[in-house]
């Protein structure tokens, strides 16, 4: 199915800047007064005519109402499918995104303590066909101390490459390929999301709100190994449908046994998945980096 095919407890505090709309509590209480008045006021049902359903839980029925008044446009009212969570982007005129994973835990099986935060800016501007990212790492999990950063830009079919303050112009080569890197690579796609009824607006976009089981998220850079595990604790997916693009993801994970980032060893912990698209349909003005 399409990417373009109805967020959760966030890792982190939800933004507050999300307004929802349609709250349930105002719902409920007007429901209240009215079924108040209806039973003051509606004559006795003769025997022969069937009685009325009657709503045993009233916050239950006023979030159902919530839902379909919030429900998407047709195209994504049932579910979402998303190859990768950078599906939709490649149609808009420009954007920028920032991607940050985070782990905090142990290698396995030892009380050694193991650390990484990996970060990916990511630019894109359709009409030049210019991509820029900007990777950055630290902590002892991928590096030895010392944060590592390597900044890629493609401008038409050129491709160019700075690391350590040295920059080449890598076309054609698998260096290449670094510009390619972001949160489809990190995290991953999701086989299928179903809205929760939510509306709300996150970086200036109205989103909705969907939800997904562990079973169908595809993660991309985190694999346990024998007699590992990966465990959802939550998930916050925010999807834009004039966009038809994610605006926001937030996953918290438990790993076991598990390599992450692509680590050489595998860890247990947590890893915080933080994923915010801003300056839609902006130009991020990308050109060749400096000293190339």
């Amino acid at each position: 199915m399409s990417p373009l095919g109805s967020s959760p407890q966030p890792p982190r505090r939800a933004d507050r800047r999300v307004r929802l709309v349609g709250p349930v509590a105002g719902l409920g209480l007007m429901l209240l007064l009215t079924l108040g008045l209806a039973a003051a006021c509606t004559p006795q049902i003769p025997a022969d005519e069937p009685l009325p359903t009657l709503i045993n839980d009233l916050d239950a029925f006023a979030t159902a109402q919530v839902k379909t008044q919030n429900a998407p446009p047709p195209r994504f009212r049932d579910r979402i499918s998303l190859p990768t969570f950078e599906s939709g982007l490649e149609s808009l005129q420009g954007w920028r995104y920032t991607v940050i994973a985070e782990f905090e835990g142990s290698f396995a099986g030892t009380s050694r303590p193991a650390t990484a935060i990996t970060t990916a800016q990511v630019a894109f501007h359709q009409l030049t066909s210019a991509r820029r990212v900007v990777l950055s790492a630290e902590g002892s999990l991928l590096t030895e101390g010392n944060s590592v950063a390597t900044e890629a830009v493609r401008i038409g079919r050129d491709v160019y490459l700075v690391s350590d303050g040295q920059c080449s112009i890598v076309t054609d080569t698998d260096a290449a390929a670094v510009v390619d890197a972001g949160v489809g690579l990190l995290i991953g796609g999701v086989s299928e999301a179903v809205p929760e009824g939510i509306i709300g607006v996150i970086n200036g976009e109205s989103v909705y709100r969907y939800t997904f089981t562990q079973a169908a998220l595809q993660l991309a850079s985190i694999a346990p190994k024998d007699g590992g595990s990966v465990r959802l604790i939550s998930s916050e997916l925010w999807f834009s449908a004039d966009r038809a693009a994610v605006v926001r993801l937030y996953l918290t994970l438990e790993v076991e046994n598990a390599t992450v980032f692509g680590s050489q060893l595998p860890v247990t912990g947590q890893v915080i998945l933080r994923y915010d698209l801003t300056d839609v349909g902006l130009d991020p003005n990308i050109s060749v980096p400096f000293g190339c």
